[in-house]
This record gives structure tokens, C-alpha cells and sequence, in this order.
């Protein structure tokens, strides 16, 4: 199972830590704390310029003649 931890606010003012499981992906700073984990197949992170990115988890599905799993670059 997959799933994402987060905290939005002033991180430097509170102690927060990390899931106990260990994080594939993470975002730190000063407003943000973002942790994501689990099967690292359904588990999806891009980072990009500016401070943006996404995170998704779990596994979606599409459908043309029959079913198809989406991955990242869907």
C-alpha cells in the first residue's frame, strides 16, 4: 500500500518528523513537509523549476479496447 504524509504551515515552529516507514520521496522546507512511501511501483514524484512538482500514489486506470495501468508518463 502507498501513501503520502503531509504538513503545510510553519515547519520550523513545530517538531515534525518523517512516517516511521522511510519515505521514497520528500519535500522540506519552511512552509512544507511532504513524504511519500510504500510500493514504489504505484508511488509517483516530479520536481520542477520554481518550487513545483506533484506526488501521486495509487494506481490508475484507462481504458481503449480493454484496461490499461496509467504510470508517470501519464
Amino acid at each position: 500500500m502507498s501513501w503520502i504524509f503531509g504538513y503545510l504551515g510553519n515547519t520550523e515552529r513545530l517538531n515534525i518528523s518523517s512516517p516511521p516507514e522511510k519515505p521514497l520521496h520528500s519535500v522540506k522546507n519552511s512552509g512544507l513537509q511532504l513524504y511519500c512511501g510504500g510500493n514504489d511501483r504505484t508511488s509517483f514524484h516530479s520536481v520542477g523549476q520554481k518550487q513545483s512538482g506533484w506526488t501521486v500514489v495509487g494506481i490508475g486506470k484507462k481504458t481503449k479496447d480493454n484496461y490499461e495501468i496509467l504510470d508517470k508518463n501519464d
